[in-house]
């Protein structure tokens, strides 16, 4: 948002409203508040930053904390620099034209696309480096903060993200990483994370659940992705518990993380591709050892979770969430999807045994409702599968 001086304050448009309709914002320093001159939102630098943001009181501080005070960690202070710069190149640079179409083309609001702080690394190997050198950042530290990339003949360093929509992924208000997507495909894998750092371990980090803390907190369940434009695209539409994995598989620390953020039950909601219920299927043995209640969403053949919201809608979406099946009835339904009526005994004993296999690594029992379900699969009576399973220890 860009201020101009009038008199003794500062004005500009404000950002709570469409991009269409922006009436006049006044910054009243020696009141140190900021009101809108249309629907009369008011209040001081943290509240800004929570309602622009959609976070809460502790993390509007850490924001303004990692924006203003100088950080302890100098890596957390060159990717605050990151974010800072990454988000004025994608509003401010003509390079950056595609990189807003990109985001218009997947219906992402602009007041969205800002308050997560998306932006973009323009092209060149040294665009970001140059302007880090300017304020002070070492190469060694851009480095260390997985932004810079030593050169193979060992002069110098390079930039890791190049010609990319960035997005950060923060944890308690801070910056920690970022995510590229390329916007013009020219043979570059799709998405570019930050490396493993001190700061950014991918088996520990959720990116949006800075975001979605209040919602959490409230009771909702966490909605689990794999992509960070599914989680954006399902809090734009109002689904505020949406946190994605960053590029690996949902992990134990990624459960423990959630139970902390208040999450008592998780929704996975993973891509409706063979890679994808793949994904579902080894996040449902996992969680199916720990306390949380856990579902699954299918999202239908071929599309994500940010696919299904553009067809469907939110409602559409929440109906799919309330219809989400139990993690053990879809571990059933995967073990079994390939088999038919036609199947050899030899085939559907196998995928039973492979069943229970699964159930008892994961300490899991069967119910009464899914022993009639495996009778039925199998083609045998459920007294069969029920001493089966007793002598196996599967039974509730």
């Amino acid at each position: 948002m860009q201020l101009l001086q009038s008199g003794d304050e500062w004005r500009g448009q404000c950002p709570f409203h469409a991009a269409r309709r922006r009436p006049p914002l006044r910054v009243l320093p020696h009141k140190k508040l900021f009101r809108c001159m249309s629907c009369g939102e008011e209040g001081d630098a943290i509240d800004f930053v929570m309602k622009s943001k959609s976070c809460l009181f502790r993390d509007a501080v850490a924001i303004l904390s990692a924006r203003l005070v100088p950080a302890a960690d100098p890596a957390i202070a060159a990717l605050e620099h990151a974010a800072f710069f990454y988000e004025r190149t994608l509003w401010e640079h003509p390079a950056a034209r595609a990189a807003r179409d990109h985001l218009r083309q997947r219906s992402i609001r602009e007041e969205t696309a800002r308050a997560w702080r998306l932006g973009y690394a323009p092209p060149g190997w040294t665009r970001f480096g140059e302007a880090a050198r300017c304020a002070g950042i070492s190469a060694r530290v851009l480095e260390v903060a997985g932004l810079a990339v030593p050169r193979p003949s060992g002069k110098g360093h390079y930039d890791r993200f190049r010609a990319r929509l960035m997005i950060p992924i923060r944890r308690g208000g801070q910056v920690i990483g970022f995510g590229g997507r390329v916007v013009d495909s020219d043979g570059e894998p799709k998405y570019l994370n930050s490396p493993e750092t001190a700061l950014f371990r991918k088996g520990e980090t959720l990116f949006g659940l800075d975001e979605s803390a209040a919602a959490l907190g409230s009771g909702s369940p966490a909605v689990v992705v794999e992509g960070f434009f599914d989680a954006i695209a399902l809090h734009q539409a109002g689904i505020r518990t949406a946190v994605a994995v960053c590029g690996s598989t949902v992990s134990e620390n990624h459960i423990v993380a959630l139970r902390a953020a208040g999450a008592r039950d998780l929704v996975l909601a993973f891509d409706g591709d063979e890679a994808g219920r793949a994904a579902a299927t080894r996040a449902a043995l996992l969680v199916l050892r720990s306390s949380c209640a856990t579902s699954v969403l299918e999202c239908p053949e071929g599309l994500d979770p940010d696919e299904m919201i553009h067809r469907e809608g939110p409602d559409g979406f929440r109906f799919r969430l309330s219809q989400a099946m139990y993690a053990s009835d879809f571990l059933i339904k995967q073990e079994f999807r390939r088999l038919t009526s036609s199947s050899a005994i030899e085939e559907r004993i196998a995928a039973l045994s492979r069943l229970a296999s699964s159930f008892a690594s994961a300490s899991a029992k069967c119910t009464a409702s899914q022993v009639q379900r495996l009778a039925q699969l199998v083609g045998c009576s459920a007294s069969s599968i029920e001493a089966f399973l007793m002598q196996r220890g599967l039974l509730t």
